[in-house]
């Protein structure tokens, strides 16, 4: 039976919860009249567009997810337990400054389409299809595909190899059994990771801006910043919300399906021959040299072409704003965070709750934010006849970075505090420790290292954010993640490189983190 939540689980729910009720509100006063202006001129082409990225992606990062852990987990060939690792890494690059760098790249003026004209001494151009929903899921899929190389790898870990061997000994080929026994093992799991790349993609802003494609993230953005209705953008981004709960619903209803055996036993790897091989290494190299390898080079030689504007008084200020934020968002997360897991009384559904805004996209975060602070700002002035500006300012952000990130903290806490046994702060209480010294010598010791990783973890992520950040900064607060976007809707592909550089090697240090975990945990 389920405990009650306690005052400090509920007040932390309701403020997690808020924004998206306040969408659901905005409803009582519709938007009629700019709504169907909308549904006459945009939004049929924004669905389509959605849409189609949506299945390209889930079909690109299936096929591309599913493969790569197929070979690097149930075969054997040189180089396999790196491939492992570095199949991985793509996940720091962020999708917007992969959209970037290859835009950069591939244009009409890019140094590979320069080098193809004056190669074959021709004017034309190579690459007219860049914001197709082909090539759209094509970058997104590179940097999401992990989602579902690491659910399938963990699937063939357990069982997959193990039931495979089984197959084989029955007389079955090897693709026969792939294909009729280990694939329908690991369906829940493929599923999932699939589920969650479309969700990335459906939510996600910084990219598809960068590809001038139109999607229903984009859409509130316009809404709100181009025809000044933020009513009408708090309704399309309750719709968005709602494809996002249905995503979300998907994937979880996959991932409580899934079962696999917990049966260890090792098994034997299909040893490959040398021409087999050979395929999957360059199968492999092929797929680290586009997520990995060329973005990283590109972005190093632009930022080197570059440099002197990495010591600018205006890039200096970048790094401190997004540094200033990214350390107060840590704090603040994981000193919530540490309420919540300290207290006894908080129970799983209530801490599921409290994370559930790491569900909630950029745009429809802000937007939600929005609404409850102009809603709090305008309360203030009627009854103390002062305007505290909340809708757009530090405090906002951090409260959106607390909502979104919370998950991000809560989960190493958690398992830490875990880790800790019921009778020893039982024992603590007993000999009628008050709770700050039940913390300071009982529960601190066991939880400071989780503490140190779920800080740096909360402010790469906060380093990293694009739309909740463009959306509610208040004037003068530019972060590395913003100035991409401003730089990049102008096409200054190269300057952009400097500030995107230093984003991803924020990104790496989680990854390294999931690798490092994945090492010991196999």
């Amino acid at each position: 039976m389920l405990r009650p939540l306690n005052a400090s689980l509920w007040l932390v729910v309701a403020v997690v919860l808020a924004p998206a009720l306040w969408l659901s509100a905005s409803w009582l006063q519709p938007q009629w009249d700019v709504l169907a202006h909308l549904a006459e001129y945009r939004l049929p082409n924004v669905a389509s567009n959605t849409f189609w990225l949506a299945l390209n992606v889930a079909v690109f990062t299936g096929i591309v997810g599913v493969a790569a852990a197929w070979l690097t987990t149930a075969c054997e060939f040189p180089g396999r337990a790196l491939f492992e690792k570095l199949l991985v890494m793509p996940l720091a690059i962020p999708g917007y400054v992969m959209a970037f760098v290859f835009l950069g790249m591939l244009e009409y003026s890019g140094p590979l389409q320069t080098a193809l004209r004056d190669w074959f001494d021709t004017r034309a151009n190579f690459f007219p299809w860049m914001n197709h929903p082909i090539t759209v899921s094509a970058v997104f899929s590179l940097v999401l595909y992990p989602y579902v190389y690491l659910l399938a790898r963990s699937g063939l870990q357990r069982s997959g190899r193990r039931c495979m061997e089984v197959a084989r000994s029955l007389g079955m080929s090897p693709g026969k059994a792939l294909i009729r026994v280990v694939l329908p093992l690991l369906r829940p799991a493929i599923f999932a990771g699939v589920a969650l790349a479309v969700l990335e993609s459906v939510a996600d802003f910084g990219t598809v801006a960068t590809f001038n494609y139109d999607t229903l993230a984009v859409e509130v953005y316009r809404t709100w910043f181009s025809m000044f209705n933020l009513a009408a953008a708090a309704q399309l981004a309750s719709g968005l919300l709602l494809v996002i709960v249905l995503l979300l619903l998907l994937e979880r209803n996959a991932r409580g399906a899934r079962r696999f055996t917990t049966d260890q036993v090792s098994a034997h790897r299909l040893q490959l021959s040398a021409g087999k091989s050979a395929l999957a290494i360059a199968s492999l190299s092929t797929l680290l040299l586009l997520a990995l390898v060329i973005p990283l080079i590109q972005l190093s030689i632009w930022t080197t072409q570059h440099w002197q504007r990495l010591f600018d008084q205006r890039f200096v200020e970048l790094i401190g704003n997004t540094l200033s934020l990214a350390t107060m968002a840590a704090v603040l997360v994981v000193a919530v965070s540490l309420l919540l897991v300290c207290n006894r009384r908080a129970n799983v559904a209530g801490l599921e709750l409290a994370g559930s805004g790491y569900a909630l996209p950029g745009t429809v975060l802000a937007t939600g934010v929005m609404l409850v602070l102009t809603y709090t700002d305008g309360l203030l002035a009627e009854f103390s006849g002062a305007t505290l500006g909340l809708a757009s300012s530090v405090p906002a952000l951090l409260l959106a970075y607390m909502i979104r990130f919370l998950r991000v903290a809560l989960s190493p806490l958690d398992a830490a505090a875990r880790t800790l046994a019921p009778s020893v702060l039982e024992s603590a209480q007993l000999l009628e420790r008050s709770r700050w010294r039940r913390f300071r010598q009982v529960q601190w010791p066991t939880l400071s290292p989780a503490v140190l990783v779920a800080a740096a973890m909360v402010a790469v992520e906060v380093i990293k954010e694009m739309p909740a950040t463009l959306m509610l900064r208040p004037f003068g607060w530019d972060t590395l993640a913003t100035h991409v976007y401003e730089l990049t809707s102008e096409g200054q592909w190269q300057w952009a490189a400097g500030p995107g550089l230093l984003v991803v090697l924020c990104g790496a240090i989680p990854v390294w983190l999931l690798v490092r975990k994945e090492r010991g945990a196999v």
